[in-house]
């Protein structure tokens, strides 16, 4: 689908995901879907996304990143993936496994603060593991 350079094993959270509605995105991202809606009409006019008609359900519109798009955080991100990848090899697998948890554990602290602080019941997340 795109020009971007693909480094083994990882793909940027748009590939990832797919196309994804307005909705989706604000969910993702804790935002209005009037603010997506707003960025993706930038975003579609500097040519990195399109806006598309869902095929299963022509009421809902998606959002795609568009090559240009993809490429455009490849490039603002690969300084910062080439110095990841020098200091993961700083760390052995066990220390690796600690940090996983530990992350995994903040995160779900922050999930379960914020989702007190909107009322909402928290969400649960999965380490892969």
């Amino acid at each position: 689908m795109s020009s971007a350079p693909h480094h083994e094993g990882a793909e940027s959270p748009a590939q990832a995901l797919g196309p994804m509605s307005a909705g989706e995105v604000a969910s993702a991202l804790g935002l209005t879907t009037a603010a997506i809606s707003a960025m993706a009409t930038r975003l579609e006019a500097g040519g990195y996304a399109r806006r598309e008609m869902d095929p299963k359900d022509r009421r809902r519109v998606l959002l795609h990143a568009s090559p240009a798009g993809l490429q455009q955080v490849y490039d603002f991100f690969e300084g910062l993936y080439q110095a990841s990848i020098k200091l993961y090899a700083a760390y052995d697998e066990r220390d690796v496994r600690m940090l996983v948890e530990l992350l995994g554990r903040f995160r779900q602290l922050i999930s379960d603060h914020t989702a007190g602080l909107r009322g909402a019941p928290a969400r649960i997340y999965h380490d892969g593991g």
